[in-house]
Order: structure tokens, then C-alpha cells, then sequence
């Protein structure tokens, strides 16, 4: 299947950033590529991982938007949304992972989605993320602040 690839690297690249330490400095092309796969047009992603998105189906579209439907609804929800994910990390036995994942990059390209929004696939609509971002920048500095 032709998305497979774009799946894979997807994972990869949020992995890779969301463990990236905190202290480390990303270069520009290392946060564009994953602000373009996070939340970028599908042009961005496609520039990003090297493929052409232009004759994927609607159904590659919704799972691409499923991929990052977490970074979108944290950069919307906020608070709630990290709750959330706290929650479903309780009952699914992996504890606050999915909001260290999801913070730690929100954290690294913040300053890209504060610029120029995150994109919904699905629906079009795009947010600045300003609740994300803000509840993001407090977790992470709460776990720095327990690593000194």
C-alpha cells in the first residue's frame, strides 16, 4: 500500500522527537519536516517524507488524519485533552506516554504551529493551538524540573 511508508516515517519522526532531550537543539529542517508531517497541507507531508501525495484516496487522508489526531486535539483541547489522555493511559495501562509523546512535540515545534496553524485533514479547520501549547509548555517544564 502505497501509505505504508508515509506511516512508517510518520511514526518514526514523532517518536524520534517526542524522546529528542528536551535541552537539544533542533535544526530548522528537523522542526519543519515534522511541523509539515504533524500538522502541515498534505503537499508539506508529502515534501517531508518523500512521496507524492496528490493521488491518495479519502481513506489515506482520514488515516494520515488519524495519525495525528492527538497533536490536534491537544493543541485544541488543551488541559481537557492532556486529562484525557491521561486518562485513556490509566485504563489502558501505559500511564502519562501518550502526553509525553504528544508534549514533547508540541513542545519542539510550538513556535511553527504558533505561526502557521495545525491542520485538520478531514475537516480544513486549523488552530494556532494556543491551549496546547501553553498546557504542553507547563507539563514539560514539570518533568524538567523533576530530572534536576
Amino acid at each position: 500500500m502505497k501509505l505504508s511508508k508515509l506511516v512508517l516515517t510518520v511514526i518514526l519522526m514523532s517518536g524520534s522527537m517526542a524522546f529528542a532531550q528536551q535541552e537539544e537543539v533542533l535544526s530548522d529542517a528537523q522542526i519543519q519536516e515534522t511541523y509539515a508531517v504533524q500538522c502541515g497541507t498534505l503537499e508539506e507531508v508529502g515534501k517531508a517524507v518523500g512521496q507524492d501525495m496528490s493521488t491518495i484516496t479519502d481513506e489515506e487522508k482520514k488515516e494520515l488524519q488519524e495519525m495525528r489526531k492527538t497533536t490536534y486535539d491537544v493543541l485544541v483541547g488543551g488541559e481537557k485533552a492532556i486529562q484525557a489522555l491521561l486518562d485513556e493511559g490509566n485504563k489502558n495501562d501505559t500511564g502519562g506516554f501518550g502526553v509525553i509523546l504528544a508534549c514533547g512535540l508540541i513542545d519542539q515545534i510550538g513556535s511553527k504551529i504558533s505561526e502557521k496553524g495545525c491542520l485538520n485533514i478531514e475537516t480544513g479547520e486549523t488552530t494556532k493551538g494556543e491551549a496546547g501549547i501553553k498546557a504542553c509548555k507547563s507539563v514539560m517544564d514539570a518533568i524538567k524540573a523533576k530530572q534536576k
